[in-house]
């Protein structure tokens, strides 16, 4: 029979945060990769697809958060056999449609 673990050594679950500036990352990472695919690889001009992991870290969401949205068809993705990609031009626009101005109150 193994010892007990402490809490010490027990893995902690990452925390997720809503930051600021997603938008402003999005481009900026879009502009880096433009063109590119994650293995260097030149794809369409203005098309850069990274998967869920990837445009999890940019928009600050868990990526498990990502790919329920995309399973129920609210954002925009790509299926290439059984994967699922993003195209960054899309997920700006996505993004984009989701903003709440200041002074607008959403009824539930």
């Amino acid at each position: 029979m193994s010892p007990p673990r402490s809490l010490s050594t027990v893995p902690r679950r990452p925390t997720y945060a809503p930051t600021s500036g997603s938008r402003v990352r999005l481009v900026a990472l879009r502009k880096q990769m433009q063109g590119r695919a994650p293995g260097g690889r030149a794809l369409t001009p203005g098309l850069t697809l990274v998967d869920a992991q990837e445009l999890a870290k940019v928009l600050g969401v868990p990526h498990t958060w990502i790919l329920r949205k995309a399973r129920a068809g609210e954002i925009p993705h790509h299926k290439l056999g059984h994967y699922v990609r993003f195209d960054y031009d899309e997920i700006i626009a996505y993004v984009e449609q989701t903003k709440i101005e200041p002074g607008t109150r959403r009824r539930r």
